[in-house]
This record gives C-alpha cells, structure tokens and sequence, in this order.
C-alpha cells in the first residue's frame, strides 16, 4: 500500500508543478486565455457526478496525507530500545527517513493542486466577469 502511495505521489508532482508555471508564465493575454481555458476544461470536468478531477486529486492526496500520518506515527510508537545493534538502528532510520520523506513530498503535493485549483477558479470567475488579469496587475 506505502509504494503505492509513494509511486502515485511521485507521479503527481510534475504535472502539478508544471501546470503551476503555465498559469503564472508572463505571456500575452491570447495565450494566457487559452492556457486558462485548456486547463479549466480539463481540471473542472465533473468525473464522479459533480466533483470535478481537480477536486478528486485533491481528495485522493488528503487521503494520501493521512496515510503518511497514520505511518509516520506508527513508526514514533515502535522507536528501537538503545541497546538495540546498529543494524536494527540503521533500518529503523531509514524507514523514518521514508516515511518523512513521503509525508513533506505528500503536504507539497497538496498545497500544489490545492493552488492549482484556487488559480484555475479565480481565472475562470474573472473570465465570466470579463476582467483580463492584466488589467489587476496594472492597477
């Protein structure tokens, strides 16, 4: 179940950070609104009845998060006795370095899509308001 979590979370973090830079990369107004339109209708399609991908992403990853709390936990519980050998300390260290490792990789991972999706939705309602972001900007 852990590789499984790790292999979706490492699959997720490119697009997420890619995605991010396209919404922010400093272009002219045609190509910003078509960036904003292509991954408006990608990310705000409903797939599960009304929930939109953006959104089960963002449900997927907090079930994920809570998962590398549960384990990280788990691992604080069961801490080796000191004069446990060096190698049983070893493996314990490195499967706390894991376990932190998914837990900062799966809280970066969040706050990405969960910025993604705030970004996507702002644009959208400026959109159908008619405001151009540049015009905030220049204000």
């Amino acid at each position: 179940m852990i590789s499984l979590i790790s292999g979706t979370l490492w699959v997720l973090l490119p697009p997420s950070m890619l995605f991010l830079f396209l919404l922010v990369l400093p272009v002219n107004q045609q190509i910003r609104s078509g960036i904003n339109r292509t991954l408006t209708r990608v990310f705000l399609f409903p797939v599960l009845g009304n929930v939109s991908l953006i959104t089960f992403i963002i449900g997927l990853l907090s079930v994920f998060f809570a998962a590398e709390i549960f384990s990280l936990q788990a691992l604080e519980k069961i801490r080796p006795l000191s004069n446990a050998t060096a190698e049983t300390l070893d493996r314990f260290n490195i499967k706390l370095f894991r376990t932190q490792r998914n837990f900062w990789i799966s809280v970066l991972l969040l706050v990405f899509w969960v910025l993604l999706s705030l970004l996507l939705r702002m644009s959208k309602a400026l959109e159908a308001r008619g405001t151009r972001i540049d015009e905030l900007t220049d204000a």
